[in-house]
């Protein structure tokens, strides 16, 4: 019933418009109103995942160059034509294997080869080394679409986990 009293709704996570994870928006009824709060994705995906987190990282790639450069931020996702920001969990799940779970801002990678292909290449060669202390491959690598590398897409994994049965 949730599904078909819910449709068309912003009431629900709507996975398939994560551009900007690190400022999702959701209505929520509080009272007798309804009110949009941002939705911390990230902690909502690490608890549904069951990780117990061990690193949280966050790193920003600037569009002159391939830099790392690490900030503090708040919150926002990528400004035009600024760096773009990654925040990398890395932890272990129920089954004691090791995930990593990367979240980033994608406006201007959908249907850009080039810079999908950048971003890859920055996961692939700057952050998950960093995670990982140089030490191989983990055993999933969740990563919020577009996304052209050995990677599970974050969104079905959201939405199969948040209506999974309970028990």
């Amino acid at each position: 019933m949730l599904d078909v009293e819910t449709a068309g709704r912003a009431s629900l996570l709507a996975l398939e418009h994560v551009k900007r994870p690190f400022a999702y928006r959701l209505k929520v009824q509080e009272g007798d109103e309804i009110v949009e709060r941002t939705v911390d994705l990230i902690e909502t995906l690490n608890y549904l995942l069951g990780l117990h987190v061990k690193k949280l990282r966050e790193f920003r790639v600037g569009t002159e160059g391939n830099a790392q450069r690490r900030r503090a931020s708040n919150g926002a996702s990528n400004p035009p034509n600024g760096p773009r920001l990654y925040r990398a969990v890395l932890g272990e799940d129920r089954h004691g294997q090791c995930v990593v779970v990367l979240w980033r801002g994608s406006d201007g990678l959908e249907n850009t080869p080039e810079a999908l292909q950048q971003d890859r290449e920055f996961i692939e060669r700057t952050i998950l080394p960093a995670l990982l202390d140089g030490n191989g491959r983990p055993a999933r690598l969740l990563v919020n679409q577009p996304f052209t590398g050995a990677a599970e897409a974050i969104e079905p994994e959201f939405h199969r986990l948040m209506f999974a049965p309970l028990g």
